[in-house]
């Protein structure tokens, strides 16, 4: 280690411990600073120092966090922030498309997140994942039990319930992701590959368009998918309740990308043989409809599409060639 990024660790190390101090012990922010700008903070102090200096950083600062405060359960949040972080920091710095950060990044941190609130449940004997998914089923059977011209069937039960549960560290990586990003261009700290996923994300207007998973992604999601609805379809019981919450959120994690990517390359070939902007809204509200009346049928239609349209004309790999020229 040499001299100066010594200091930068120190420094990073001291005002960390100073915000985490204010922050747990007055109760400012509380969940803000645990849930965002612990791993926003964590990805700044990753592109500045090399992997080993930041991980050092990282852990004697929980550390003397941990010893200072004696919060334990504040301790473990905190540690789930770092690694949610550095999960991002990983993905941000590959040269990969943000749809594929995106994607694995949340899928890691849905183990990381319920992992933690396993640790939650046993310390508090709170859970707030367990206790969302009963909450849902109860509102779900309520709504069911007043109006019975509205009763979801239990394939929709299941995918609100997940979803709902989905949604935390989605939410919780995409702000990582676009924070960590704005803040360190403004600190001028990004390198080649993070600086170019910047500029396609702050002209998203012009490249927003173009985003879609790699052709690997996409395929790994459909496989992950294919063999969860087999588990479902031969009744085959997960008795783990974490484990069963962590494999049916991911799922529906893949399913919402692998629907996006999808559904994009199909109404843009609508667009490109039409150019009928009337027959693209159509088809999108048709299909939008499809998959609320009958999800299954309409989710394999529209990977079957998209696999058509791009092998006949690639435009997956077109608009990923796009990007990387940015």
């Amino acid at each position: 280690m040499n001299t100066k990024n010594i200091t930068y660790s120190a420094v990073f190390s001291a005002i960390f411990i100073l915000l985490s101090v204010i922050a747990i012990s007055t109760g400012i922010a509380y969940t803000l600073f645990l849930d965002v700008i612990v791993p926003i903070y964590i990805c700044i102090v990753f592109f500045k120092l090399d992997r080993k200096q930041a991980l050092f950083m990282s852990i004697t600062s929980l550390t003397i966090v941990f010893f200072v405060l004696g919060n334990v359960i504040a301790a473990v949040w905190m540690a789930q922030g770092m690694i949610i972080g550095f999960i991002c920091t990983l993905f941000i710095s590959k040269d990969s498309s943000i749809f594929d950060d995106l994607l694995l990044s949340s899928v890691l941190a849905t183990f990381i997140i319920i992992f933690v609130d396993i640790y939650f449940s046993t310390l508090t004997g709170y859970s707030l994942i367990k206790d969302s998914e009963e909450i849902l089923q109860t509102v779900i059977m309520t709504v069911s039990t007043y109006n019975p011209n509205i009763i979801l069937p239990e394939y929709y039960s299941s995918l609100v319930i997940y979803l709902s549960i989905a949604t935390i560290p989605v939410g919780t990586v995409i702000v990582v992701y676009l924070g960590a990003m704005f803040l360190g261009n403004k600190l001028r700290i990004l390198d080649k590959n993070t600086k170019r996923k910047f500029n396609i994300i702050k002209q998203f207007n012009k490249y927003g368009a173009f985003l879609c998973c790699s052709k690997e992604a996409y395929r790994f999601s459909i496989v992950y998918v294919a063999i969860v609805e087999f588990i479902k379809a031969y009744n085959i019981e997960i008795t783990m309740d974490y484990l069963r919450v962590v494999i049916m959120s991911v799922e529906v994690i893949f399913f919402y990308f692998i629907i996006k990517d999808s559904l994009s390359f199909v109404m843009k070939y609508i667009i490109i043989r039409n150019k009928s902007k009337a027959l693209y809204k159509l088809s999108l509200i048709f299909s939008v409809f499809s998959l609320l009346t009958n999800f299954r049928i309409a989710f394999l239609l529209l990977v079957a599409f998209s696999w058509i349209i791009n092998k006949k004309i690639g435009l997956r790999q077109r608009q990923i060639k796009i990007l990387e020229s940015v």
